[in-house]
């Protein structure tokens, strides 16, 4: 299981890096499919990964949803809305 979780986080860091070689802000958040995963992570609380996706590609924090929300104000919504 443990090998399985460092192959998932290499396989995360490439990603990422393939994301910063190729896509800029307004890139980022024109891709439907990408903003859609990264909040659908924020949702499902999908903490270590939103973290090293975050830290990885800190411009992350200017993507909004459709409601304007950036993964900040999303998160709170979502833990606001489990209580």
């Amino acid at each position: 299981m443990k090998m399985f979780h460092v192959q998932s986080l290499e396989i995360l860091h490439c990603i990422c890096d393939q994301v910063l070689k190729t896509k800029d802000v307004k890139d980022m958040q024109d891709d439907d499919i990408f903003v859609s995963a990264i909040f659908r992570a924020v949702q499902l609380g999908q903490v270590e990964f939103v973290t090293h996706i975050c830290r990885a590609i800190p411009m992350l924090h200017h993507i909004v949803d459709v409601d304007g929300r950036n993964l900040f104000q999303f998160a709170a919504e979502c833990v606001k809305k489990c209580f």
